[in-house]
């Protein structure tokens, strides 16, 4: 019979008659009894419904004849001539012992099989080591191939043609190592993980056929040595064991051998492998992210070039949603909850529009357990849509209930005067579509905001109330003051500097936004940047996101964009505001205004410009109904009841000139009443709380005992 079956679906043959033969050969041999639990019994019991479906009436028929001998001898000859041709197998692939898959393979080729698979997991001893602790590989590695054969490597989903390509560059007369290059969350470790499994169900060329992969871990690796020429020994023995053709290396975060653990007199793990490379004694398959590639193995060419870089892309979303629904079946069904299809397909289309600095599929199985724990810890055995929905929002920070946070910040603006009333529709309108997810342009920002002239005063404060209504703190507002960026060479401070310059690496303005994206970015003076720097900020705002020197990306597409430029028609009177393409001569003429200073196309990505709210009625509104309550409930929990007067709103509206954020309005609230309080704060936390009332003097805020 020619009939080709996977490693797995040979296991068939260890029926009740087949594993008391088994049983028998394995102890004549030695070995003793088939272990209890034993890796091929946990595989076919996953793949028996497979099997059997697959065994035709005429493979019976020869598994029932090879069970059952006809001649005097009886099942004693079957169990003799059996023990003599698994002992032939096992040496003919270069066993030391005869296993469990030495005899199933005799038993399937007596009942017809024609064998196409060999034995992959070789049972041998590795003589030595460090000191007396044996096997280097054995000690400080993970057997992949082991793992796969044992069912403990999950099932690889879309990574088909990655795999085929890192199977090409093993096969190669020189050079076998490929290195993996890929940002982080894209599946390079799945990668190797679904090549393991691949050499463990026989699925390679020839010469990949019974090798191990092993995953080497340099901390691991390193671990606990202390005295000089330790470390170089151990690496060493792992070289030495891993010269071997039946061995592949393979070393995640590949970085980290460069300087290995960075201790003085411990050498460099790079350094050691690099001429086993160069002359190909060892096959070694390595996976870094591309900043870690370019920082650590790029400058060290000799290194470089021992490697074969193959670039991996991130999965697209259709893939990812099968991964998803893979891991809901395995992850899920072990705790006993299940997917609705619907929520499935919703967390993966979140995960691409709203996750944009994580990568497929990590996010999408980051979800999917996320999901998990929220249905395990909530008794639910179900996951909605609602459910996925409101998981897959707190997890980003993004607002539950996007109607209530809009109209939140629609009031507050409308209360406190912050635009005129057609701008302040023209950006609910926006938020409205972004804010749900129905904008045409996910990747844009929720809402881009430019003020001009006395308008431009009042943005501090329209930061702090959309963050509030939006967001729910007020805290939430990044700052970049473009003034400082008036020269080209700034660009520099914006998205950092070249590497080997001064500043590289340093945390940049907009890298806030990594940690908490749904928040308010105030551009502040935009006027007065040089305009390559303006040119890079037109960019951003149409794309979505800013790169960085080192390549990486900030996303602004979850984020409330507020731009100012003071200097633009500051003389003009003021009182309105437009969406862009709303008619009337002022608005068309503050437009041509502003595309004349900033440019056409910064100015028609604005969803609303305002050009002259007033900012001593706002400012005004917003210290007696926003700012004053938050300082008095501030206070209250040290046990003083404060109020005031009008005179008090009036000091502080009159140093609004004073503030460009709520930072610097809480600076100004405990400069100016911190000494006062002070003397009070004692007797309020030992009694009743105590009334107080705050006035202005003539020195400045006074606090009074009523």
């Amino acid at each position: 019979m020619a009939d080709e079956l996977p490693t797995e679906h040979l296991l068939k043959s260890l029926s009740p008659g087949a594993r008391k033969i088994v049983a028998e050969v394995l102890k004549r041999s030695g070995e003793g009894h088939p272990r209890q639990g034993d890796w091929l019994s946990v595989i076919y019991e996953r793949h028996k419904p497979m099997v059997e479906g697959m065994l035709t009436e005429e493979h019976r028929e020869g598994l029932a004849k090879t069970l059952k001998a006809p001649d005097a001898g009886g099942e004693q000859v079957a169990v003799d001539e059996i023990a003599r041709l698994a002992i032939d197998h096992a040496t003919e692939r270069g066993a030391e012992r005869v296993s469990e898959r030495d005899i199933v393979a005799v038993v399937l080729k007596r009942a017809g099989y024609e064998l196409v698979v060999r034995n992959l997991q070789r049972e041998r001893s590795f003589v030595g080591g460090t000191g007396a602790g044996g096997s280097v590989l054995d000690q400080y590695c993970r057997d992949l191939t082991r793992e796969a054969a044992e069912g403990r490597i999950g099932t690889m989903l879309g990574r088909d043609a990655e795999i085929d390509e890192v199977i090409r560059v093993l096969c190669r007369p020189s050079k076998r190592n490929p290195i993996l290059i890929g940002a982080a969350g894209v599946g390079k470790t799945a990668i190797v993980e679904g090549l393991a499994a691949r050499i463990a169900a026989d699925q390679v060329p020839e010469m990949l056929r019974g090798v191990r992969l092993i995953a080497v871990q340099p901390s691991v690796l390193l671990a606990g040595l202390s005295y000089t020429g330790q470390p170089e020994e151990r690496v060493k023995k792992l070289i030495d064991e891993a010269s071997r053709p039946d061995v592949v290396m393979f070393i995640d975060e590949a970085h980290t051998v460069v300087g290995a653990g960075g201790r003085v007199g411990t050498g460099d793990l790079a350094n050691m492998l690099k001429p086993a490379l160069a002359r190909g004694e060892i096959a070694c398959i390595a996976a870094t992210t591309d900043e870690e590639y370019r920082l650590h193995i790029q400058p060290d060419g000799a290194l470089e070039r021992r490697f074969q870089p193959l670039t991996i892309q991130e999965l697209a979303p259709e893939t990812a949603l099968e991964i998803a629904r893979a891991r809901a079946v395995s992850a899920g069904g072990a705790r006993g909850v299940t997917f609705d299809d619907a929520a499935l397909r919703w967390l993966v289309a979140f995960g691409a529009d709203f996750m944009r600095n994580r990568r497929f599929p990590d996010k999408a199985v980051d979800l999917v357990d996320q999901c998990i724990g929220y249905a395990v810890g909530c008794g639910l055995s179900s996951v909605g849509i609602e459910d996925a929905q409101k998981v897959a929002r707190s997890m980003v920070g993004m607002p539950v209930t996007s109607e209530e946070r809009i109209e939140t910040f629609t009031r507050g603006i409308e209360d406190l005067a912050l635009l005129s009333p057609d701008a302040t529709e023209g950006l609910a309108r926006r938020l409205s579509l972004s804010m749900r997810g129905l904008d045409m342009r996910p990747a844009r920002p929720n809402g881009i905001v430019l003020l001009l002239g006395p308008s431009a005063a009042s943005a501090g404060l329209l930061a702090a109330e959309a963050a509030r209504g939006l967001f729910g703190s007020p805290d939430r507002v990044v700052v970049v003051d473009f003034a400082r960026y008036d020269r080209a060479e700034h660009v520099t401070m914006l998205i950092g500097a070249p590497a080997a310059y001064v500043g590289y690496g340093d945390r940049l303005p907009l890298h806030g936004l990594q940690a908490t994206p749904w928040s308010v970015v105030l551009c502040t003076n935009i006027e007065a940047a040089h305009p390559t720097i303006l040119r890079i900020l037109t960019e951003t705002l149409d794309s979505g996101f800013l790169t960085d020197a080192q390549g990486r990306r900030t996303y602004l597409s979850d984020a409330l964009v507020i731009l100012t430029a003071p200097g633009i028609g500051s003389s003009t009177r003021h009182g309105f505001g437009f969406t862009p393409g709303a008619g009337g001569s002022e608005q068309e003429h503050a437009a041509r205004m502003a595309a004349g200073v900033l440019g056409q196309d910064i100015v028609e990505l604005c969803d609303v410009v305002s050009f002259g709210a007033s900012r001593e009625e706002s400012t005004r509104e917003w210290v007696a109904t926003r700012f004053l309550p938050m300082v008095a409930e501030r206070y209250a929990r040290q046990g003083l009841n404060l109020r005031w007067d009008d005179s008090v709103v009036e000091w502080f509206a009159t140093r609004a000139d004073e503030a460009d954020s709520n930072r610097d309005w809480e600076r100004m609230a405990e400069e100016g009443l911190g000494p006062s309080l002070a003397v009070h704060i004692e007797g309020g936390m030992a009694g009743e709380p105590q009334p107080l009332l705050l006035t202005v003097r003539r020195d400045g805020l006074s606090v009074e005992r009523e």
